[in-house]
């Protein structure tokens, strides 16, 4: 009979507690954020600062290799400029050599080139910085009249990374006054293949009419690692990185 009433009693207090637990609502929160600048080096924390610097030293091995040298400095800017002209045309030469259709010119945006590249010695760490993302080259078969949608866009967002086989000229207006690929005006019936990323490929940075391709191929090459190779195979030779800015995409001011 005791034990019977302890547990009664138990029960009885456990049932009471549970309905007398006070129930909390947020009504409002606040926060502001910290400027991470350089006082916050006047006083590092010493023992987060010995762990990262193990982890620093092997980076810093790698991302300081010298790999080859650039003739000139390559900017990233709209409408077009030497840095996007050139991973543009790097990646049609690259698709080319690793597929057996040929593609009829290369896209890549200028969100994805994060900096520049300076004249002089170039590094592992310059790359990385110029591609931090771990994008890798697809080829897309369009219709011709999603290709003229897809400049449309382009021609909106004031220009992309385009290769040598496009001539856009685009109006004030911010539209397409002519386009050719190969020299040969876009016929809307017509198969045009296009080397770019799988992230615009996918129809990211609002050029979405490359997610209507009638057949795709993703290749298991890295953007960064094909610029990488590019590089030091010009090193091999004892060429340095060139290029110079052409007609391909202009804009009427």
């Amino acid at each position: 009979m005791n034990t019977l009433k302890y547990i009664i009693t138990a029960a009885i207090l456990y049932i009471t507690a549970a309905c007398s637990t006070t129930h909390y609502t947020v009504r409002e929160s606040t926060g502001h954020t910290i400027p991470v600048t350089a006082r916050l080096d006047a006083s590092p924390d010493t023992a987060v600062a010995s762990i990262i610097n193990i982890y620093k030293t092997k980076v810093d091995s790698i991302t300081s290799r010298i790999i080859g040298e650039s003739a000139i400095a390559m900017e990233v800017e709209r409408p077009q400029s030497l840095l996007s002209n050139f991973t543009s045309d790097l990646l049609i030469e690259t698709a080319n050599k690793n597929s057996e259709k040929k593609c009829d010119f290369g896209i890549m945006n200028i969100g994805g080139i994060r900096t520049s590249l300076p004249k002089g010695n170039i590094t592992v760490g310059n790359i990385f910085s110029i591609f931090p993302f771990e994008n890798s080259l697809s080829i897309v078969t369009l219709k011709g009249e999603d290709v003229k949608h897809l400049f449309d866009i382009i021609a909106r967002r004031g220009g992309e990374g385009v290769s040598k086989e496009v001539k856009v000229r685009i109006g004030k207006d911010k539209k397409v006054h002519e386009l050719k690929i190969n020299g040969k005006e876009v016929i809307d019936s017509q198969l045009y293949t296009i080397a770019t990323i799988d992230y615009l490929a996918n129809g990211n940075d609002e050029l979405t009419p490359l997610k209507k391709s009638v057949l795709r191929t993703d290749l298991d090459l890295r953007l960064r690692d094909i610029m990488l190779q590019y590089i030091e195979s010009k090193t091999v030779k004892g060429e340095k990185l060139n290029t110079s800015l052409d007609n391909r995409l202009t804009i009427e001011k």
